[in-house]
C-alpha cells in the first residue's frame, strides 16, 4: 500500500513584476511532504504547476479550458499509471488548481481509475482518459471501450478558495467567449461520499465580482466535510502574495487536517509557519467597470458557522490599520441603529445582520452631492429642479439596451458597461444590499446579493439573511466626485 498525493497548483506568483516567483500554499505543502508515512508506508507525490505562467498565450493558442483540462488529464494519467488497489489518494489544489483538484476527485469518486498497464499504447491511454473525463462531466456511464476502470475513492481532498461559477474566475476563464463553457464545468459541486474527508479554506475578504466562492453543496449527509472561513482575500488564503501570516494560517490548518487523516510531513516544517491574524489583507482594487462585490459570509457570532480561530482573534483585537474587523449587530424587535452612509464609499459596511422574514424600517435624512447635483436619499428624482448629466443619460440608454439584450438572448446575467449599480432605482438614491448567507445545500454556484430600495423612508422584509451594505446609486467609476453623507436609522419591527 502507498499514499498518493496529488498537488494541483494555480501558479506561482510574482508579488512585484520581475521578482522571483513565490510558492503558493499548494507548492509549500508539496515541498513539506515526507517520503514515508509514520507506519513506513511510501508516499508518492505528484505536482502540477497549473496554468499561471504564459496564461495569455495559452488562452490564445487553445483556450483556458484546454489548459485546465490538460492539467486534469495529466493527473488522471499519473493515477492510472501509479494507483494500485489499497492505495490512499490525497488531492490538493489552490486558486485555479482547486478546479483541477476538485475535478480529479470527482472523476475518481464517480468513475474510478483507469489501469494504464492494460492499455496497449500511450495514444490509446490518452483517448480513454479524455473519454472518461467527458463521461464524468456529463454524469454518464463511460463508453464500454473505456476500460479497464477500477473502483476507487479519494481519502482526502483539500482546496484553497475555489472561485467563479465554474471554479475559475470569470475574467480569466473567458467562458462562453473563447472557451466552450462545458469544458470548464465541474462534474458536480455536490461532494461525493466517496471523498472520505474534505476541507475547503474560503476567503472572507475577497471583493472581486469574478471571484465569488464555488462552495460544495449537499454537505448535510457527508461524513466529514468542512468549509472553513479565513481572514484575507483570495491571494492571502491561497498563498499567492509572497507573504506568510494569513497564508500560513490557511496552510497550517490544511496541514493539520490532512495529518490527522494519515498524511506525513517532514519533521519541524509545521513549526516554521507563523500565524498572524492581524497581517495585512491584500485587497484587490475595484475596477471602473466591474466594481467590487462583498462575499456572502455567515454571521460572525453564529456558533454553527466555521470560522478559523484567527478570524475571531482579529475580530476581537483588530490591527491598528483597521477600525474594526467584521463588526456584527443583530437588532432585536423594537431596537434601532443609526449610522452615516458616505456618498464616496461604494460599499458602506453597516455591521448590521438582517434576518430573513423580519421587517425593518429604514429612515434616511440629509443631503449628498453627485458632482454639481445635490439631492436627498430619495435620489435625483426627488430633487426638484435637479437634472441628470449627459453621462447619466447615456447610462439610462445602456440600461434599456441591457434589458432588451437579456430578453432577446434569454440570458438573465448578460451585462453591459456604464450602468448605474441598481438600474431600476433612481439615480443617487440610497440603496441597500444584503450579502446573502451562503446556502451550502443549494446547487447555486454564484451566491446572489439581495438589493433593497431604501430611499428616504422604506419598510422592507428581506428574503435572505446577511450583512447589510449601503451606497448611493451611482456609476462605478463616478464615486470619486461624490461628497457628503446621509444619516440612516434602521429599526427592527
Amino acid at each position: 500500500m502507498a499514499q498518493l498525493i496529488l498537488c494541483c497548483d494555480g501558479a506561482w506568483t510574482r508579488p512585484v513584476p520581475g521578482a522571483e516567483a513565490q510558492p503558493t500554499n499548494v507548492a509549500r505543502l508539496h515541498n513539506a511532504l515526507a517520503t514515508l508515512a509514520a507506519d513506513g508506508t511510501e508516499q508518492k507525490r505528484y505536482y502540477d504547476p497549473g496554468v499561471g505562467a504564459g496564461l495569455l498565450g495559452r488562452v490564445l493558442k487553445g483556450g483556458l479550458g484546454e489548459s485546465l483540462t490538460g492539467s486534469v488529464l495529466n493527473a488522471l494519467k499519473w493515477l492510472a499509471e501509479t494507483w494500485q488497489p489499497g492505495d490512499r489518494i490525497f488531492v490538493f489544489g489552490g486558486s485555479r488548481g482547486a478546479w483541477t483538484a476538485r475535478t480529479v476527485a470527482g472523476v475518481v469518486a464517480s468513475h474510478g481509475v483507469l489501469d494504464a498497464a492494460q492499455v496497449p499504447t500511450q495514444d490509446e491511454l490518452w483517448r480513454r482518459l479524455e473519454a472518461l473525463l467527458d463521461a464524468a462531466r456529463r454524469q454518464a456511464d463511460p463508453a464500454p471501450e473505456v476500460t479497464p476502470l477500477r473502483a476507487a475513492e479519494v481519502h482526502f481532498l483539500g482546496a484553497w478558495d475555489t472561485v467563479g461559477p465554474r471554479g475559475v474566475p470569470r475574467d480569466l476563464a473567458l467562458a462562453g467567449k473563447i472557451d466552450n463553457p462545458a469544458r470548464l464545468a465541474f462534474p458536480d459541486t455536490t461532494l461525493s461520499a466517496r471523498v472520505r474527508h474534505a476541507r475547503h479554506a474560503v476567503a472572507m475578504d475577497e471583493t472581486r465580482p469574478s471571484f465569488t466562492p464555488t462552495l460544495w453543496t449537499g454537505l448535510q449527509g457527508h461524513p466529514d466535510a468542512v468549509q472553513m472561513w479565513f481572514a484575507g482575500a483570495h491571494g492571502d488564503v491561497a498563498g499567492l502574495t509572497g507573504e506568510g501570516g494569513l497564508a500560513d494560517a490557511a496552510l497550517a490548518w490544511m496541514m493539520d487536517e490532512a495529518v490527522s487523516q494519515g498524511l506525513a510531513l517532514r519533521p519541524r516544517v509545521r513549526g516554521r509557519l507563523v500565524l498572524d491574524p492581524r497581517a495585512r489583507i491584500h485587497r484587490a482594487a475595484s475596477t471602473a467597470l466591474a466594481g467590487s462585490r462583498p462575499r456572502p459570509v455567515p454571521r460572525l457570532d453564529d456558533p454553527a458557522a466555521a470560522f478559523h480561530p484567527t478570524v475571531l482573534e482579529r475580530h476581537i483585537d483588530p490591527p491598528l490599520s483597521e477600525d474594526a474587523y467584521w463588526p456584527t449587530t443583530v437588532l432585536a424587535a423594537g431596537t434601532s441603529a443609526t449610522l452615516d452612509i458616505q456618498a464616496r464609499e461604494p460599499w458602506n459596511r453597516t455591521g448590521l445582520w438582517l434576518e430573513a422574514g423580519r421587517s425593518y424600517r429604514f429612515v434616511a435624512q440629509g443631503q449628498w452631492v453627485d458632482g454639481a447635483l445635490k439631492c436627498g436619499p430619495g435620489g435625483l428624482a426627488d430633487a426638484g429642479s435637479q437634472t441628470s448629466t449627459p453621462g447619466q443619460a447615456i447610462s439610462d440608454a445602456m440600461a434599456r439596451l441591457q434589458e432588451g439584450l437579456r430578453r432577446a438572448t434569454g440570458d438573465a446575467h448578460l451585462s453591459v458597461p456604464l450602468l448605474r449599480r441598481a438600474p431600476g432605482l433612481p439615480w443617487f438614491s440610497l440603496v441597500g444590499v444584503i450579502a446573502s448567507e451562503p446556502a451550502f445545500a443549494k446547487p447555486k454556484h454564484s451566491p446572489g446579493l439581495e438589493t433593497l430600495a431604501l430611499g428616504a423612508d422604506a419598510t422592507v422584509t428581506p428574503a435572505t439573511s446577511g450583512y447589510l451594505y449601503a451606497f448611493a446609486n451611482d456609476l462605478w467609476p463616478s464615486y470619486g466626485n461624490n461628497q457628503r453623507s446621509v444619516r440612516l436609522t434602521v429599526t427592527a419591527l
